[in-house]
């Protein structure tokens, strides 16, 4: 009976140690926020940029940026090569204010990708041009043993873009004039454009920068559906002479 009893204890942690497992499983599957970009295979950190760059942010509009992070084979200390097992990515240090960052999987195997997501609207004149942005990594030996090693990436922070018509800044009612509803969604919306007659065209881009959508404006409402996970995405309007974005949730 007492062996019974142990046996039936044993199979109860076994079931609440699987449990345990599978839920941590299904939350770093909720919670990861952007997809590693398949076209990039080599080690170093790369956005559609190139390595070690972001695209350029402008100041009080949209950004996405999604950075593909694949470990290096090796790492030099005191001139010796030390063999990589696995690296984590532990945050993104000085972004400007109005950008955020969310991590897709933070430890990495030799091997394999995993990605980091830059989203928001930069708000601050500051620091105009160019900015070094930090990616806060540790890099695991073989052995077990660990380093602290950040890499750089750069980031051009413009300042909001001028109608090139009339020499003044777009207008923050053009983004008012633009409704989209319901917005949170499941994928189906209707974005109404209001009185703007010099729209041309729209594109709903994912965080990865894709277009999923695309469609020339021929009437006031555009109903959109989108067969695409949930997740944040970016509604890209087309005017004659510049651009309206604006942010866009599926639940």
């Amino acid at each position: 009976m007492e062996i019974e009893t142990i046996f039936l204890e044993i199979a109860l942690l076994m079931k609440a140690t699987a449990i345990t497992v599978l839920i941590w499983f299904i939350s770093q599957a909720l919670y990861a926020q952007c997809t590693p970009n398949a076209s990039f295979n080599a080690p170093g950190n790369h956005t559609t940029a190139g390595e070690g760059k972001m695209n350029s942010a402008e100041i009080n509009s949209d950004y996405s940026e999604t950075i593909t992070v694949i470990p290096p084979v090796s790492y030099d200390t005191f001139g010796l090569p030390i063999a990589v097992d696995s690296i984590r990515i532990n945050g993104v240090l000085n972004l400007p204010d109005g950008l955020s960052f969310s991590i897709g999987k933070k430890l990495i195997k030799r091997g394999k990708k995993s990605c980091i997501s830059i989203v928001g609207k930069p708000t601050s004149n500051n620091n105009l041009g160019e900015q070094t942005i930090t990616l806060d990594l540790t890099y695991f030996a073989n052995r077990g043993s660990s380093i602290k090693h950040p890499k750089n990436m750069s980031l051009e922070l413009k300042k909001e873009p001028e109608d090139t018509t009339t020499g003044i800044l777009q207008s923050p009612v053009l983004k008012q004039d633009i409704r989209v509803f319901p917005n949170p969604n499941n994928g189906n919306f209707i974005v109404d454009v209001g009185d703007l007659k010099e729209a041309t065209s729209l594109e709903i881009l994912d965080l990865r920068g894709m277009i999923v959508f695309e469609s020339t404006i021929e009437s006031q409402k555009i109903v959109v559906k989108l067969d695409q996970p949930a997740g944040a995405y970016f509604l890209r309007m087309y005017l004659s002479q510049s651009f309206i974005t604006q942010r866009i949730l599926i639940q």
